[in-house]
């Protein structure tokens, strides 16, 4: 199941997926029929409205929800009818998420975020240390590597967050509103280096946004509407 997170091509494919949940004695179609490729180190963004099916896109682009139909490809691997623990596994190798308000472990310092990732992927701990030093620096934050999250600014804290997302070397990142709590000034700087980061990586990045001004850092912008996506 493993997959060469350096090549290009699609990190991720969903072909046809479709989800519906019920409510009340009626089924009701939340994604139907959607398609998305997302080639590695292309960035793409999804916008719509409240209930349009963004955070269940994100699930099943994530391996944390299996769809009705179709199929799904992270990093060449077919994922859709995996079991629940080679699902889980795959995610853990190969997907980076981002969240709304980074979720770090209050009690850990940036750097340690970083190594309970590497950690729990049983990888060397020599070299993790100075991987976790080297993405730190990378997104500006050398001088705060043992500082914990209530000592840092949110901009810092999703700063953090991103340099966790790539810990695993991922082929795929997903970032559901990254940068929502923050001002437009700080949305800007977070989305920017979220994105250099993400092609320099040579990740597959799909971001949930409703920041217009967010365009200009993606190859691609999707509206989610009536269960498809609609290029913008």
């Amino acid at each position: 199941m493993s997959a060469d997170n350096n090549q290009g091509g699609a990190g991720l494919e969903l072909l046809d997926v479709s989800v519906r949940f019920r409510d009340g004695d009626e089924y009701q179609s939340i994604l139907h029929g959607l398609s998305l490729s997302v080639q590695r180190s292309e960035v793409v963004s999804v916008s719509g409205r409240s209930g349009s099916g963004k955070s269940t896109l994100l699930g099943v682009a994530g391996l944390l929800r299996t769809p009705d139909s179709g199929s799904i490809n992270v990093a060449g691997n077919a994922c859709a009818e995996l079991s629940n623990r080679d699902r889980t596994t795959m995610r853990r190798d190969h997907v980076g998420m981002i969240f709304q308000s980074a979720e770090l472990f209050p009690s850990l310092t940036a750097i340690q975020q970083l190594l309970l990732i590497a950690d729990i992927e049983r990888k060397s701990t020599k070299s993790n240390m100075t991987k976790a030093t080297d993405l730190l620096e990378s997104v500006g934050l050398a001088h705060r590597l043992n500082h914990r999250p209530g000592q840092l600014s949110g901009g810092e804290r999703q700063r953090v967050g991103i340099a966790r997302a790539l810990m695993s070397d991922p082929a795929v990142i997903l970032a559901d509103e990254p940068t929502a709590s923050l001002d437009p000034e700080r949305s800007e700087e977070v989305m920017g280096l979220l994105t250099t980061e993400a092609r320099r990586h040579n990740a597959a990045t799909v971001v949930v946004s409703h920041d217009p001004a967010h365009g200009a850092f993606m190859d691609r912008s999707y509206r989610l509407e009536n269960g498809q996506l609609h290029l913008i």
